[in-house]
């Protein structure tokens, strides 16, 4: 009987040890690796770094400063333009921020790092891209108001274009601030490898739908109404010349484009972040796996968004080109000629000229 006993002590202790080797157990375990972690993600991070984010901040830079010291441009257009420029900078900063501690969080792992500089890298995703949208909006209004009240006084016209942008970055920020409240919107790590916003309840569905709504379809829909109406008093006032018919088409084409991949690049990726996977429907671990699977999309997405301000600014408005042009040929000593006007100008070349120097497209 000791025996026995024995043997059944024997068979139980070996049946507990061989326990967390079965399949069942084994995917509980913390043997779970992150699909984000390894030479891939660092990769990822980056190329799009050195690719997207480091020239956009430069180009953008460089842009900026010949807008402050090109004149010939109505400061209202550059008002509004250069706002377009800082938001996407302010992107620019957030991504940056992103790329380089997914790199750093690869390279060296941290099990539960801080989410401070997550909650801000969120932020400023979130902020830049309603200031993008919003001040794409704001352009199109600004250019309508400089081709339809040419004759207004400029003081005058500024300091309600000023007022108007004060406005509309503190309403971005306000609107952007529930991305630092953890009671709305939770920053975290996903895997401890890749910072992202996550919804916690309906008070994130609610601040995402509403981030969509007015700064994303808002904006968007005041761009076309408002480029629709230029032309459109264009047309009403026998405004004829193709020059301007080729400069309203070519600053519709920018406005659309431009703030056709902002609504894209800003709201997408939060639409991702709160839908893609349903918490209540899954365990902690295959949301995680989820989320970790989109966050190349989303990311993709943001990137791409910044490319083509510092790419269309400069092929559509004239007195930047070609200020960047003779800073790339100073050292053949190239002038820029300035362009005068005869003081007897028709209606339509008068109207020619606002769109010019307003605008400045070709």
């Amino acid at each position: 009987m000791p025996s026995l006993d024995l043997l059944r002590m024997n068979n139980s202790s070996l049946a507990n040890v061989s326990e967390p080797l079965a399949p069942d157990n084994l995917s509980n375990t913390s043997s779970h690796v992150s699909p984000l972690s390894g030479p891939g993600f660092v990769v990822f991070n980056v190329v799009l770094l050195v690719v997207v984010v480091l020239p956009v901040v430069v180009l953008n830079g460089i842009i900026l400063l010949a807008l402050l010291l090109e004149t010939s441009t109505a400061r209202v257009v550059r008002l509004a333009l250069g706002s377009i420029l800082v938001s996407c900078l302010i992107v620019a900063l957030g991504l940056a921020m992103y790329h380089i501690s997914g790199v750093i969080l690869n390279l060296a792992p941290v099990d539960d790092p801080s989410r401070i500089p997550c909650t801000i890298t969120v932020f400023l995703l979130g902020f830049g891209g309603a200031v993008r949208l919003v001040f794409m909006a704001t352009f199109a209004v600004t250019v309508y108001t400089v081709v339809k009240y040419r004759r207004a006084t400029t003081l005058q016209v500024l300091a309600v274009v000023l007022a108007v942008s004060v406005i509309l970055w503190i309403a971005s920020f306000l609107g952007a601030s529930p991305l630092l409240s953890e009671d709305i919107v939770e920053s975290q790590y996903v895997d401890s490898l890749s910072c992202g916003p996550r919804p916690i309840n309906l008070s994130s569905y609610i601040f995402v739908g509403l981030y969509v709504i007015f700064f994303g379809i808002g904006s968007f829909s005041i761009t076309i109404l408002f480029l629709v109406m230029t032309v459109c008093f264009i047309k009403s006032n026998t405004i004829s010349d193709k020059d301007v018919k080729k400069a309203m088409l070519k600053f519709g084409f920018f406005l659309l484009l431009g703030n056709g991949i902002n609504l894209l690049g800003s709201t997408v990726p939060p639409f991702i972040a709160a839908f893609i996977v349903p918490p209540e429907r899954v365990s902690v671990k295959e949301e995680d796996m989820a989320f970790a699977e989109v966050i190349y999309i989303a990311y993709i997405m943001l990137n791409i968004s910044l490319v083509p301000t510092p790419i269309l600014v400069p092929v559509y408005f004239k007195p930047i080109r070609k200020k960047l042009v003779y800073w790339l040929c100073c050292i053949l000593k190239r002038k820029k000629m300035p362009i005068r006007r005869s003081s007897t100008a028709t209606s339509s070349s008068r109207a020619t000229e606002v769109v010019s120097t307003g605008v400045q497209l070709i």
